[in-house]
């Protein structure tokens, strides 16, 4: 059944991380399936693959043989021909588990600018009025600061 609301995704918008992902669920199921598992629904917002990583998500039951296929027949026409695309290349673009880690370093980098934001924006307004509020969102900067200071030590072991 085609979406027809969904649009076309080309190759070269898709980052390599999400390729490394889409290419294991075509090439090693298992650790494609076990890669996207390991990703929260916040970490695919933004994502030019999105719809096929979060249907790669919801297929951690099936065995895994069936995976591939079972993928391709949950995806549009043009999403299926992204991942056989992807799948036709000859080496992994990243090791899954990697890939992940980059996309989750992506995610807490975009919610880190987006914090600083509205930092500025409670200054702006008059920081003196909205000290708990900016305290409050020093403390979550920090958290994503080390979240990707983890994630990042992860990528060079």
């Amino acid at each position: 059944m085609p979406v027809l609301n969904r649009p076309a995704v080309a190759i070269e918008k898709v980052s390599t991380a999400e390729k490394g992902v889409i290419w294991a669920l075509v090439h090693d199921p298992k650790a494609g399936v076990q890669a996207a598992a390991s990703m929260d629904v916040e970490d695919l917002d933004g994502l030019p693959a999105r719809q096929i990583l979060e249907q790669a998500r919801s297929l951690q039951e099936w065995p895994i043989d069936a995976v591939p296929e079972a993928l391709l027949e949950r995806l549009s026409k043009m999403e299926a021909g992204l991942v056989q695309e992807i799948g036709r290349q000859s080496h992994p673009p990243g090791e899954p588990l990697d890939c992940v880690r980059a996309l989750k370093r992506l995610r807490f980098t975009r919610e880190r600018a987006d914090v600083q934001r509205q930092i500025d924006r409670l200054q702006e307004e008059g920081g003196a009025n909205h000290e708990i509020e900016i305290v409050a969102l020093w403390e979550r900067k920090k958290i994503l600061l080390q979240q990707i200071e983890t994630l990042m030590g992860a990528e060079t072991r």
